[in-house]
C-alpha cells in the first residue's frame, strides 16, 4: 500500500468517525429537543389549568360579590321596613292609649251627668225640669251612640294596620333565600305582629268592658226615665 493509499483512508476514516460523532451528537440534541418540547407543552398545559382555575375563582368570587350585595340590599330594606314598622307601631301605640283616654274621660263626664240627673230625680218636684232633663238624656243617648262608633272605628283601624303587617312579613317572608343574615330582623318583625294582635286583643276586650258599662248605663237611663214617668204622674195627680 502507498503512502498516499494509506493517508487517503485515514483521512476517510476519521471523516466517518466525525460523521458518527456528529450524528450522535445531533441524536442527542434532538432527543433533548423532543424531551423539552414535552417539558414545555406540559408545562404549557398546567399553566392552562391554572388560568383555568384562576379565572374559575374570580367568576365566583364575582358571583359571591354579587349574592351579598343582594343580601346586604335586602337586608337594608327589611331593616327600613321594620324601622318603619316600628315607628308606625310605637305611632298607634300612642294613638290609642290617647284614644283610650279620652273614651274614659268621656265615660267619666257620661256618668257625671248620668249621676246628676238621678240626683235631680231624687230630689223630687223642687228641682224637677222636665225639659232640661229630657234634653240631657238625649244628649247622653247621643253620646252614647258616639262613643260605640268611635270604638268600633279604632277597632277596625288596629285590625287594618295588623293586616298590613302581617302581608309585609309574609312578603319579606318569601325573600327568605337571599336575606340570609336577615333572620333576627324578621324574627323582631313578626314579634312586632304578634304585639299588635295582643293589643289588639286587649283593646277589643276594653272595648266589651267598656260596651258593658254603657249597656249599665244604658239600662239606668231607662230606669230614670221610668222613674221620670211616675214623677211626671205625680204631678199629674197633684195638678
Amino acid at each position: 500500500m502507498s503512502l498516499q493509499n494509506y493517508d487517503s483512508d485515514g483521512v476517510r476514516s476519521k471523516f466517518e468517525k466525525d460523521a458518527t460523532e456528529q450524528y450522535k451528537t445531533l441524536m442527542r440534541l434532538k432527543q433533548q429537543h423532543e424531551e423539552v418540547g414535552k417539558e414545555t407543552e406540559q408545562r404549557i398545559a398546567e399553566l392552562n389549568t391554572v388560568q383555568q382555575i384562576r379565572f374559575n375563582l374570580e367568576d365566583d368570587i364575582e358571583t359571591h360579590s354579587i349574592r351579598i350585595q343582594k343580601k346586604e340590599e335586602v337586608l337594608a330594606k327589611v331593616q327600613a321596613t321594620l324601622k318603619k314598622l316600628q315607628e308606625e307601631a310605637n305611632e298607634i301605640q300612642k294613638q290609642i292609649k290617647k284614644e283610650k283616654q279620652e273614651q274614659i274621660d268621656s265615660l267619666k263626664d257620661y256618668e257625671n251627668k248620668m249621676a246628676s240627673i238621678a240626683d235631680k230625680l231624687r230630689s223630687g218636684p223642687k228641682f224637677y225640669d222636665r225639659k232640661n232633663i229630657a234634653a240631657e238624656m238625649s244628649s247622653l243617648q247621643e253620646e252614647t251612640s258616639a262613643i260605640i262608633r268611635e270604638m268600633a272605628s279604632v277597632e277596625e283601624e288596629l285590625n287594618e294596620y295588623h293586616i298590613k303587617y302581617k302581608a309585609m312579613f309574609n312578603e319579606s317572608l318569601d325573600k327568605s333565600d337571599t336575606t340570609g343574615g336577615c333572620t333576627l330582623e324578621l324574627s323582631a318583625l313578626q314579634h312586632l305582629i304578634s304585639q299588635m294582635a295582643e293589643d289588639t286583643q286587649l283593646y277589643n276586650s276594653e272595648d266589651k268592658r267598656l260596651c258593658e258599662e254603657l249597656n249599665n248605663l244604658s239600662r239606668m237611663l231607662n230606669a230614670l226615665e221610668g222613674d221620670l214617668k211616675e214623677l211626671q204622674q205625680g204631678h199629674s195627680v197633684l195638678k
